[in-house]
């Protein structure tokens, strides 16, 4: 694939989370070619998480493969307090997570 090949979307005002109207924006310009987007349950600097409910439902609109790295941030599911930060993570195509 290579570098030429991957596309940086821009986050957030102050946050690490993807900025949901400029990737809605970029899948709009890829007219369905092919696309791997990566969301973050729980970023390495900041422990920030994207969006990953309202990205499963562009999933509806837009033909992408959906992976979600929970590495760090997964843990959040097992948490009543915390797991709304993991909602719509069913719905990706792959994900990365703790045993749990």
């Amino acid at each position: 694939m290579g570098r030429n090949n991957m596309h940086l979307i821009p986050t957030m005002e102050g946050r690490e989370a993807i900025d949901l109207e400029k990737l809605e924006e970029s899948l709009k310009q890829l007219n369905g070619e092919p696309c791997i987007v990566v969301a973050n349950a729980g970023t390495v600097n900041t422990v920030d998480f994207d969006n990953i409910k309202e990205m499963v439902e562009l999933k509806k609109t837009y033909q992408f493969f959906l992976h979600v790295d929970g590495a760090f941030g997964g843990f959040a599911s097992c948490s009543q307090k915390y797991k709304h930060f993991v909602e719509g993570m069913d719905g990706a195509d792959s994900k990365t997570t703790p045993y749990i």
